[in-house]
C-alpha cells in the first residue's frame, strides 16, 4: 500500500477507477485483488479482506495503512462507518 500511495503522490490526478492510473498503480492494486483483497482508498490505504462468519455470512476484515494489525471489521453494507472491534465478531 505504501507504494500505491507514493505513486498516487506522484500523480494526483489519478485514482483507483482506472481513469489517467498510471500502470504500476493498477499492477499493483491488480496483485492485491487476485489475493482478495479488496482496496477501498489507495491514498488512505484503506484494505478489506472478506472472511466468513460462524452463520456462513460475508464480512469484511478491515486494515487502514498504519494500524499495528487488523483489529477491525464490519459487514459489506456497513462500510467504514461500521468497523466494529474485532474484539466484537459476527455472528
Amino acid at each position: 500500500m505504501e507504494r500505491i500511495r507514493e505513486l498516487l503522490t506522484a500523480q494526483p490526478n489519478a485514482n483507483c477507477q482506472g481513469a489517467r492510473l498510471d500502470p504500476e498503480i493498477a499492477r499493483l492494486i491488480a496483485e492485491l485483488q487476485a489475493d482478495g483483497i479488496v482496496v477501498r482508498d489507495p491514498q488512505w490505504g484503506l484494505i478489506d479482506f472478506p472472511a466468513l462468519a460462524p452463520s456462513g455470512a460475508t464480512y469484511l476484515l478491515c486494515w487502514l495503512d498504519g494500524e499495528d494489525a487488523i483489529e477491525w471489521w464490519h459487514w459489506p453494507d456497513a462500510g467504514f462507518a461500521g468497523r466494529t472491534p474485532i474484539s466484537e465478531p459476527p455472528a
